[in-house]
């Protein structure tokens, strides 16, 4: 399954999916989640393939939700912005946690917003030392809309860490270097 916005390359048993908009820095728009969530669909019915990994093109894992295209539906009201993105991004997370496959994130760059929650829904994320994590969206008031902030606490520190412990504000979180997440 090959897109405009994703493309399919199979290596083995594994299915490489990767966010085709380098230009845009893989930001989310409506038709790349639904190409997510329909390859994954595709992957499922596949034995031969064993696990799938999701990278991005270009020097961005993912920049988080393409505000030029949401922000057309915000002008239409809330209702319609929450039903047309933010279920859509909801279900795509959800796709990717409960998948029956592993899925795994090769973080090659920025991953933002949504970008950091699609990381924090799967099985394993591998970054470059480069990889940068973001959730902007917590600076102007709103929650991460694809359910991803509570994951972060629960995936990398465990035994030690509370939503208390996270200064979304920054780049990164400071704790970072000693989890190796950079």
């Amino acid at each position: 399954m090959n897109t405009n916005v994703l493309s399919r390359s199979d290596r083995e048993s594994v299915a490489i999916l990767t966010f085709e908009r380098p230009a845009k820095l893989n930001a989310l728009n409506y038709e790349l989640v639904d190409s997510i969530v329909q390859a994954l669909d595709q992957i499922e019915e596949e034995d031969q393939i064993r696990a799938v990994v999701l990278t991005g093109a270009g020097r961005a894992f993912s920049a988080g939700a393409d505000i030029h295209e949401f922000s057309q539906d915000v002008k239409l009201g809330p209702q319609i912005a929450h039903g047309k993105f933010v279920r859509r991004g909801q279900n795509m997370t959800r796709r990717i946690e409960n998948f029956s496959k592993p899925v795994i994130a090769a973080v090659n760059g920025l991953a933002s917003g949504g970008g950091c929650e699609i990381v924090e829904a799967t099985h394993l994320s591998i970054a470059v030392r480069e990889a940068r994590f973001s959730k902007a969206e917590i600076a102007i008031g709103i929650p991460p809309c694809f359910g991803g902030n509570s994951a972060v606490a629960e995936i990398s520190w465990p035994e030690t860490s509370t939503q208390d412990d996270f200064d979304w504000r920054t780049d990164y979180c400071q704790r970072s270097r000693s989890c190796r997440i950079d």
